[in-house]
This record gives C-alpha cells, sequence and structure tokens, in this order.
C-alpha cells in the first residue's frame, strides 16, 4: 500500500482519535522517507532526504501540538482556571 492511501485510510479515525492517528501518520512517512535515507550515497543528499523528512512531520507534530494545547484549555476552563495570554 502506497504512503497517500495510508494516510487518508487512517484520516478515517481522525475524528475518534485525532492525537493517535495522526501519530502513525507521522511513522508512516518517516519510515517511507527511511527507505530513502538507506539509498542515499552522500552527505548532500542525506541532508535534503532529512530536511524534506523534517518538513514533512512538522505538519503532523504541530497539529498533534495544537490538539493537545486545545484539549489542555478545554480542561482548564472546566476548572475555572485564568489562562494567561488568552
Amino acid at each position: 500500500m502506497d504512503v497517500p492511501k495510508k494516510i487518508r485510510l487512517l484520516g478515517h479515525f481522525k475524528k475518534l482519535f485525532p492525537v493517535w492517528t495522526m501519530t502513525l501518520q507521522a511513522r508512516v512517512v518517516e519510515s517511507a522517507f527511511d527507505s530513502d535515507l538507506a539509498a542515499a550515497k552522500d552527505w548532500n543528499s542525506r541532508q535534503e532526504i532529512i530536511s524534506s523528512r523534517d518538513f514533512e512531520l512538522s505538519e503532523f507534530w504541530g497539529a498533534i501540538d495544537s490538539v493537545r494545547s486545545d484539549r489542555l484549555i478545554k480542561r482548564a476552563r472546566k476548572l475555572h482556571l485564568s489562562l494567561a495570554g488568552r
């Protein structure tokens, strides 16, 4: 199964399990880059692959951080805690 298909398939679970789904999607992307890294011959090509991988993964990790932050904010509001800066 190819990477975009795996990501789309996992996307069906995003409403129920957003952090779990995005973590698995990030792992799929990371494993796709692993084969390219293993095949890279020189240092420059490895660095390009690593920077591309990090750029792609930053979207997933940013989304996970956003979901976690939103959950913490909702929990704080339920406990009637003041939120500085919001």
